[in-house]
């Protein structure tokens, strides 16, 4: 995994606790990532467990990724973002967007936290 500086914010309340990690810079001397971690203590959850998508509501992490280049910011390597593209019948694509990827909405533990890291340094740095 690639090193990386933690802070976590002050002047929030524990329950909304968050983290700025800032990795190294990528194989460029351009472009810099930057993964901010929240805390949710149940945010969408009542709407995804109606949805059946979760049983119970639970506190969360929501991952923010900033890539910053000498063209401005975007973000990518963002686990909780998976593309969805839809076709009709004769191929063509009538729907190309980004949906929530729930296999990585987990849990607010100190050891899914981790797993963040580790899964943005992996997609932004192959590591």
């Amino acid at each position: 995994m690639r090193a990386y500086n933690e802070t976590k914010a002050t002047g929030r309340l524990e329950e909304y606790a968050e983290y700025e990690i800032q990795f190294e810079q990528k194989k460029s001397d351009t472009e810099r990532v930057l993964l901010v971690i929240d805390r949710c203590p149940d945010g969408c959850m009542p709407l995804w467990v109606k949805d059946k998508i979760f049983k119970e509501p639970f506190p969360w992490w929501t991952i923010h990724t900033y890539v910053y280049t000498e063209q401005g910011c975007v973000g990518k390597y963002n686990p909780q973002h998976k593309r969805e593209t839809k076709r009709d019948s004769k191929g063509k694509i009538w729907l190309d967007h980004y949906v929530v990827n729930f296999d990585w909405v987990l849990p607010a533990t100190e050891e899914n936290r981790k797993k963040i890291i580790s899964e943005v340094s992996r997609l932004a740095f192959g590591e």
